[in-house]
């Protein structure tokens, strides 16, 4: 069954190919819907912005002739400061001459495509002029009183490093962002709400996040954070004294009993992991009912970690369907190699006696991904090469499980990262095809090439 598919355009491509190159090639490539975010690039040099594409080689669309650039964020728009008033995280100011994204969505618009923005709300610019971390195409905190705290009390940075959605500071400068950007662009189809989570991609900053304002909100909640910090706790530090014994012994767990037995043996765990969700449903419920008051017409979307990943990433799908419009687990199956890689490494820094197959296939066994003839060895994880990756046949069973866990109540648009080769895009997209989803998102024009665009022009005859 033919999906709808999305595109996401970096804003670049505008400053690079004029606005109207890049929406009239996705147009003949038969796309009528594209994803735009509300920043616009500061192009610099090497150490004075953050790289992109961020893992991948280079664009296969060349940003002013260069293949990888260095930028810095801003905003597209000039901010409403009225709406910061209760918040000290003051927006990122507009610095471009023109709107590009007001003139993307009108031009767009007039070609008849719908037009969604993504946004992730709670990556909290620095106040301090000269102390800015410029991620990418978001910013990072560059204050620790905004950033999650782990269990052993360590601030999470790089990556990760988005603000805690529990601290007031963070939420309020979130919440006004997001009425910030649908009074600016009031036209757009759907707000799709990126990183709105706790740290998941490496194994130490899962344990997180334990700040005052967690404590606050799991009091509210009727949770008793102590009581499970000391828990998680202990559980954090026998992952770091892990053995080689329990490495191989994992394999054996493999069937729901199993599951069963860590329910009950360790019940504040699953407390913990049942705050987290909890906090992420609560933020979106906030943020539905600011989409009711400011703009009725715009649609709520959420992305997230694959199903298997998705409670680690602080995803009840299952809840978070009564509030969203549309979800989109992000089905990144080039990018979940990586997550084995770090894993394994940090395992192996744990413990000098661990070798790297041992770790990745420990990985494998909790995802369930063992069967599938991925990546074995560390050097052997490629997401830029077919065989370096896990397999896209695991989207099959990541897409029933989404669709399990939402039923009808939302939408669901998968998200895929276009990184790699034509072969591999075509061979998702023809696995999808009959998969229970409502459409495919791409992330991005950037790593379209035009090779690539025919593909996606003959998928969507």
């Amino acid at each position: 069954m033919l999906k709808e598919v999305e595109v996401a355009v970096l804003t670049a491509y505008f400053q690079s190919e004029g606005t109207i190159t890049p929406l009239k090639n996705l147009y003949n490539s038969n796309i009528k819907r594209i994803m735009l975010l509300a920043i616009v690039e500061e192009f610099c040099k090497p150490g004075e912005g953050t790289r992109f594409p961020s893992m991948a080689t280079g664009f296969d669309r060349p940003v002013f002739g260069e293949k990888v650039i260095y930028v810095r964020p801003y905003s597209s728009f000039e901010p409403n400061m009225n709406l910061y008033k209760n918040t000290k995280v003051k927006p990122l100011p507009k610095k471009a001459s023109k709107d590009y994204v007001g003139e993307a969505i009108k031009i767009a618009k007039d070609m008849g495509m719908k037009i969604d923005i993504i946004d992730a709300p709670t990556a909290v610019p620095t106040p301090s002029i000269g102390q800015e971390k410029w991620g990418y195409p978001y910013p990072q905190p560059g204050l620790d009183e905004y950033k999650h705290v782990r269990v052993d009390g360590k601030r999470i940075d790089g990556i990760e490093a988005k603000g805690c959605f529990n601290n007031p500071d963070v939420r309020n400068y979130a919440l006004a962002r997001i009425k910030d950007i649908v009074s600016h662009y009031p036209d757009i189809d759907t707000l799709i709400l990126d990183h709105i989570e706790f740290p998941t991609y490496n194994i130490k900053d899962n344990f997180s996040c334990f700040c005052e304002h967690c404590y606050k909100e799991a009091k509210k909640m009727g949770y008793e954070l102590d009581k499970i910090k000391e828990e998680v706790y202990n559980f954090y530090k026998r992952v770091k004294n892990i053995s080689k014994q329990t490495i191989r012994n994992i394999k054996y767990y493999r069937s729901l009993f199993d599951s069963i037995d860590l329910l009950i043996n360790n019940p504040l765990l699953f407390d913990w992991i049942k705050f987290k969700t909890d906090s992420v449903v609560e933020f979106v419920k906030e943020v539905r009912s600011i989409l009711k008051e400011e703009n009725k017409n715009v649609a709520l979307g959420l992305t997230g970690f694959t199903p298997t990943l998705g409670y680690l990433g602080s995803r009840n799908y299952k809840k978070l369907a009564e509030y969203c419009d549309v979800l989109l687990p992000k089905f990144y199956n080039e990018h979940w190699g990586l997550i084995a890689k770090w894993w394994a490494e940090e395992l192996m820094e744990y413990n000098a006696n661990l070798i790297d197959e041992e770790c990745i296939e420990f990985f494998y066994v909790l995802t369930g991904w063992s069967e599938l003839g991925a990546p074995k060895k560390i050097d052997e994880i490629d997401p830029s090469s077919p065989k370096g990756i896990i397999p896209p046949e695991t989207l099959i069973t990541e897409s029933v499980k989404i669709r399990n866990m939402v039923q009808e109540k939302s939408k669901i648009f998968c998200f895929l990262h276009c990184w790699g080769t034509k072969e591999n895009l075509e061979k998702k997209l023809r696995i999808l095809k009959e998969c229970p989803i409502d459409g495919i998102a791409l992330w991005n024009y950037g790593l379209l090439s035009d090779e690539k665009l025919n593909i996606l022009k003959e998928y969507l005859k």
